[in-house]
């Protein structure tokens, strides 16, 4: 007997919104983050291994596991500017354009945990029309793995969280959704 497919995990099920991260699920942004963070840690003599599995963690984040508090600001200032200006290497990953084309425009949201700016100019950087609906790290308390991205979003279509499902690729993303 064949191994069941990981699609059977949706049969029969409907959903009334689709909820989608950006980095690593509609744009593949791997190479320019990546530069970013390595400048960034080069910079900070932060030993680029510290930040495994931090992919899908808002910046501010990441940072303050490493670094002491009065060095916050100006650290997350900098970073922010790095993947702000890090375009090269961005693109829409396969599919990605013509998903978002086919949804109806009341039933898709943006959850990232980017900041508003860095999602336009990756969203841009990747040739994309992103939902009108975005949540961002500028709108809720806490960011994933906390599921207040998510909850925001399926709030800010007016649904209710249990029937949206959320595409995802990050581990802290996979656990807030």
């Amino acid at each position: 007997m064949a191994a069941p497919h990981p699609a059977d995990a949706f049969a029969g099920r409907r959903f009334d919104a689709l909820l989608f991260d950006l980095d690593g699920t509609l744009i593949d942004s791997r190479v320019a983050v990546e530069g970013a963070w390595r400048r960034w840690a080069r910079e900070e003599h932060v030993e680029i291994a510290v930040l495994e599995g931090s992919h899908g963690m808002p910046a501010a984040e990441i940072v303050a596991r490493l670094l002491p508090a009065e060095r916050l600001p100006e650290a997350i200032e900098r970073i922010l500017a790095y993947e702000e200006s890090q375009t090269e290497g961005i693109f829409a990953r396969p599919g990605s354009a013509a998903a978002l084309a086919a949804l109806p425009a009341d039933r898709v949201a943006l959850v990232t945990s980017s900041t508003r700016l860095l999602a336009r100019v990756r969203g841009a950087a990747a040739g994309l029309t992103l939902p009108a609906v975005k949540i961002t790290i500028d709108d809720v308390a806490r960011g994933k793995p906390a599921p207040d991205p998510f909850l925001a979003g399926a709030r800010a279509l007016g649904l209710d969280p249990a029937r949206c499902h959320a595409v995802e690729d990050a581990p802290a993303g996979l656990t807030a959704a």
